[in-house]
């Protein structure tokens, strides 16, 4: 059996916190991953990628795309 290790504040606030706590971040997608990081999955599957998306989303525009924080490398077909 696979066990799963949540992190006690759940995994929303904890990419949150990691995320402000980061120099930079990285981001390395799989054209799956991007599917569901872009909403464009049937509703309900991928919900950390929406999440993630929304979040990194938000940081870019809220910086003006200025920050050199989030580097995002999409993985070829």
């Amino acid at each position: 059996m696979r066990t799963t290790h949540s992190p006690a504040q759940g995994w929303p606030l904890w990419c949150l916190q990691e995320i402000e706590a980061a120099d930079h971040v990285l981001a390395v997608c799989s054209s799956l991953y991007q599917r569901r990081f872009e909403s464009k999955e049937e509703p309900g599957i991928g919900l950390g990628a929406v999440w993630e998306g929304h979040l990194l989303r938000s940081y870019l525009y809220d910086s003006g795309c200025r920050k050199n924080l989030i580097v995002l490398l999409l993985l070829g077909q």
